[in-house]
């Protein structure tokens, strides 16, 4: 149940991300700033923990976007060339039309034999979104629908901000 309210912070949480949106959603929103080059993303780079950050620029928000994708899609991926091929990654595609390069040295699937021989198995990487922030959402479809928002406004719109705080700000 989305609740919307004005002047009030609330949070059951140490840390807390939020999207804000200022004004109006913008209709004319370009269709890429980056340029023609290939954007790199270091997964190392995208850590979205306790904050405080306040982000309104494409490349962080797409940073957080492309993190949304690895935590709550890519549980079953083997390598990282597997990220390119889940529906998050192909929504974020849709709108930014540059190559995507995603490195991270740690990227693999791990496992683990439980006391009941049961085998557990993990997806081991760099970065992070914090799990009171993530742990609700199954896609970064979800996170989008959540927050009432589109991955074209949400990437490029300056109107629509990425708060990161915690409980002492």
């Amino acid at each position: 149940m989305k609740k919307i309210r004005f002047g009030v912070f609330e949070t059951n949480s140490s840390s807390t991300h939020t999207i804000t949106i200022n004004g109006k959603l913008k209709k004319d929103l370009p269709k890429s700033i980056f340029k023609g080059k290939s954007i790199v993303i270091r997964l190392e780079d995208c850590e979205f923990g306790w904050g405080f950050d306040f982000f309104t620029d494409a490349h962080n928000k797409l940073k957080y976007a492309i993190m949304m994708v690895i935590e709550t899609e890519a549980g079953k991926c083997e390598k990282l060339e597997d990220v390119y091929n889940l529906e998050g990654f192909k929504t974020i595609k849709s709108v930014v039309k540059e190559d995507i390069i995603l490195e991270d040295d740690k990227f693999c699937q791990k496992s683990f034999i439980r006391d009941d021989g049961s085998e557990h198995r993990y997806l081991e990487h760099s970065g992070y979104i914090d799990h009171q922030s993530r742990e609700d959402y199954k896609s970064l479809k979800d996170f989008l629908d959540d927050n009432e928002i589109d991955i074209l406004n949400f990437i490029y719109n300056t109107n629509v901000d990425l708060i990161i705080s915690n409980d002492n700000n």
